[in-house]
């Protein structure tokens, strides 16, 4: 008895370890992923090919400055709370589903009461029918462990992936690819399935699955010569296209091997209302100023303001101001300040802020600096 009892555990145990086996050894989509990587990605390499600076500012925004959402969610984008909720609040109490998820978004985590509250209306909006509040419930997520509690369960998952569904079948684009998408890709379909979705998210302007993509792609250790230039092609279609956090990964490319393109994209980020790159900018100048580059007067505190105005983050002037009372740099002349204040505002209001943060990636925000 004995004997037929340890064979019988010798078999589940020899299963088990078979079936581990199993599961750690790559599917037939992850060795395409890994031998293909970026090169696999055949439609939007060719459209990378001819592609050209798009005008049209807010071509991959998907909040445009004629949606009433637009300066609430840009407020959020920006860490300026305060505003965001002022301004979304207003939306939310007349009836607007995405602005309650957006103001929901913005108080969570801020204070116990302010997250209870956030709770509440991410609960109220999925049973609403907002599937992005829905999908905010799935028990799995970060949120639902730090903040959510006892209002996430799984039925919000199969909840919010019809809701999803149907969302998308309206013409939501994102709702179009998370829809869709295959989490675990398996087999060679599956890996073909996703790169299509990725590809047709981006022909209409959604290029954060192809961004997040390019990051995962990034890690593979078997990436040759061939292999990251059709990463860099990727990004820089994106970027063409406007899209905020691949101009950035562009300049990342480009600043150690083309300077004066690399000051061209961060000019282009800050204009965008990119707070890395303004921040960038006032502090390559101040470098120079401090090692005795006058010329760079102007232009670093003229940065500077436009961070504080923008963002309320006085550091960068609190750093002149001191560098001149230590007598690093010089003081400013009669009337200077005033006008590089006009210059500061000028900059401004000729900028162009796209959104590019959204309800799946509504953080996204927080490695920007």
């Amino acid at each position: 008895m004995l004997i037929k009892s340890l064979k019988i555990v010798g078999g589940c145990l020899l299963i088990g370890i078979l079936v581990l086996i199993f599961l750690l050894l790559p599917t037939k989509a992850e060795k395409l992923e890994t031998e293909n990587n970026a090169l696999g990605y055949v439609e939007l390499l060719k459209q990378a090919k001819n592609s050209q600076p798009n005008s049209n500012v807010y071509a991959s925004s998907q909040i445009t400055p004629d949606n009433p959402l637009f300066e609430g969610v840009l407020a959020l984008q920006r860490g300026r709370y305060g505003l965001a909720e002022q301004k979304l609040k207003l939306l939310m109490e007349a009836g607007n589903l995405d602005a309650m998820f957006w103001y929901a978004e913005t108080i969570l985590g801020s204070s116990v009461y302010a997250t209870q509250e956030a709770g509440d209306l991410f609960l109220k909006a999925a049973n609403a029918g907002h599937a992005y509040s829905a999908l905010k419930l799935d028990p799995t997520t970060r949120d639902c462990e730090l903040y959510l509690g006892y209002r996430c369960s799984e039925d919000w998952i199969e909840k919010g992936e019809v809701l999803l569904k149907a969302r998308a079948e309206q013409g939501d684009v994102k709702a179009q690819y998370y829809a869709n998408v295959i989490k675990k890709p398996r087999s060679e379909e599956d890996y073909q399935r996703n790169i299509d979705l990725v590809t047709q998210a981006a022909n209409n302007g959604y290029y954060m699955p192809l961004i997040e993509t390019i990051k995962r792609l990034e890690r593979y250790n078997s990436l040759d010569n061939k292999k990251k230039q059709a990463i860099v092609k990727l990004v820089t279609l994106a970027a063409n296209n406007n899209f905020v956090p691949a101009i950035a990964a562009s300049y990342k490319y480009t600043k150690d091997k083309n300077p004066q393109q690399a000051e061209e994209l961060l000019l282009k980020l800050a204009r965008l209302g990119n707070r890395m790159a303004i921040n960038a900018t006032f502090h390559f100048d101040f470098q120079a100023l401090q090692q005795g580059d006058d010329s760079k007067f102007f232009n670093a505190y003229k940065f500077a303001l436009v961070r504080e105005i923008i963002f309320r983050k006085n550091n960068n002037t609190e750093s002149m101001g001191w560098a001149i009372v230590r007598k690093e740099i010089r003081p400013f002349r009669d009337g200077e300040k005033d006008h590089i204040k006009l210059a500061a505002e000028e900059f401004i209001n000729q900028m162009t802020p796209m959104i590019y943060i959204d309800e799946m990636h509504p953080q996204y925000t927080r490695f920007d600096h």
